[in-house]
């Protein structure tokens, strides 16, 4: 089922006038060229060619420019608004007069770099028809935005306002996939999406949500626009890579509790030499996500897990194993430290770490595989495989052997 894709194209840019002049948000110009040609851009990358832009506010700007949409690789209708709808009133007139069997909606001030394929397929296989599945952004702060709080099935239980002591957590990334029987019920005239059609989703336990670590800008304020301009044709031409998530203590080193001290480390080294023969020339970026709950419960402090951390890396360089990057979560609900005693998203199983380096370096996390040796390091990603290695903790179907991990890493295709 091949789906539409509505795009939100009617903003004001309000909080942009100075760039925007006499158009639509969605044309102000980001390195040369429309905002929304970036987006459609990609739209048709991803293989979506059929495209409804939803206009209304200095409409023929977009229209003159995008025409029927042929010299852009798709297709383009329009659904115009012929007066204020709110995003929700906006896309049921669109879906009235373009009606589709599956639809992707965009907010068409965002640029949100997820696999849209994969979104949709799983959308169709794992929600129910009467839903809506969201793609979410993790941020380390989410005062601007306010947060989406999800359970362990991806079901949305609500949305939390912007407020001041906000830490880490999901925001909408204005990315909404569905079947058009997940708002037959949401009448006609004025409304918004985000304030009464997604609340009304909730209650009745028909919003999913997807976290998704690709690149992410929202042109609404000046600061982000500027920015656009700064990064996003280098987002855009750069290939995504899969990367291999490794875990630290129990699979790069011995986990022999927490390890703060450098010279005390002990290195794994059967699973450092299989590394090094099977990555030769692979190119795959190493990527370590390790939990340091030590620093919350006052055993050791950042430095001291950042001196482990670069000692294993130079090791690992010795032996021409490239790290790209390390992350770890020093925070943990029962600690003793008050600046690292709390809950977060970075703390594995939940997948933090792993969509902030997805983001820093331009990884596809969906070709990825994550190496660890404890229950924690299946990662709560429906997107991303996982292999444990046997450890000091019991771990149904963990492989024993090395050899087993090389297979893993062959089989995602990751070794040289």
């Amino acid at each position: 089922m091949k789906p539409t894709v509505y795009i939100l194209a009617g903003g004001l840019g309000t909080r942009l006038a100075h760039v925007v002049g006499d158009v639509p948000k969605p044309m102000a110009p980001v390195a040369g060229k429309p905002f929304l040609e970036w987006q459609i851009a990609w739209l048709a990358r991803q293989g979506f060619d059929d495209i409804v832009l939803m206009v209304g506010h200095r409409r023929e700007a977009i229209m003159d420019h995008f025409g029927d949409g042929s010299g852009f690789s798709v297709t383009i209708r329009y659904a115009v608004e012929r007066e204020l709808l709110g995003t929700g009133g906006a896309v049921q007139a669109a879906l009235r007069e373009h009606p589709c069997e599956c639809f992707v909606i965009l907010n068409g001030d965002t640029f949100f770099d997820v696999d849209l394929v994969w979104l949709t397929e799983y959308m169709l296989a794992s929600v129910p028809e009467d839903a809506v599945c969201l793609a979410l952004k993790y941020r380390e702060d989410t005062k601007r935005y306010g947060n989406v709080t999800v359970d362990g099935r991806w079901q949305v239980r609500g949305f939390v306002e912007k407020a001041g002591d906000l830490a880490d957590g999901y925001i909408n990334g204005g990315i909404y996939v569905g079947r058009p029987a997940a708002l037959a019920d949401a009448g006609s005239g004025r409304m918004s999406m985000e304030t009464e059609i997604f609340p009304r989703l909730v209650q009745g336990g028909r919003l999913f949500g997807v976290p998704f670590g690709g690149r992410f800008i929202d042109i609404g304020i000046p600061e982000d626009y500027a920015f656009a301009n700064r990064t996003l044709p280098d987002w855009f031409s750069a290939d995504r890579r899969p990367a291999l998530f490794l875990d630290r203590d129990g699979v790069l080193i011995e986990d022999t509790g927490y390890v703060c001290n450098p010279d005390a480390v002990v290195f794994r080294d059967d699973v450092l030499t299989m590394l090094a023969e099977s990555l030769a020339g692979a190119g795959t970026d190493l990527v370590i996500v390790s939990n340091q709950a030590g620093i919350a419960k006052g055993k050791m402090s950042p430095a001291d897990a950042e001196a482990v951390n670069a000692r294993v890396v130079a090791r690992m360089r010795e032996l021409g194993l490239e790290v790209a990057g390390v992350w770890y979560c020093p925070y943990h609900e029962s600690g003793s430290v008050p600046e690292w005693t709390r809950a977060s998203l970075q703390r594995k199983p939940e997948p933090g770490m792993i969509l902030l380096a997805a983001d820093a370096l331009g990884l596809d996390v969906g070709r990825s595989l994550m190496v660890g040796d404890k229950e924690s390091d299946r990662i709560n990603l429906p997107y991303l495989a996982t292999h444990i290695l046997a450890g000091r903790y019991p771990v149904e179907d963990a492989d024993p052997t090395v050899e087993g991990m090389r297979r893993a890493i062959e089989e995602r295709g990751l070794g040289g």
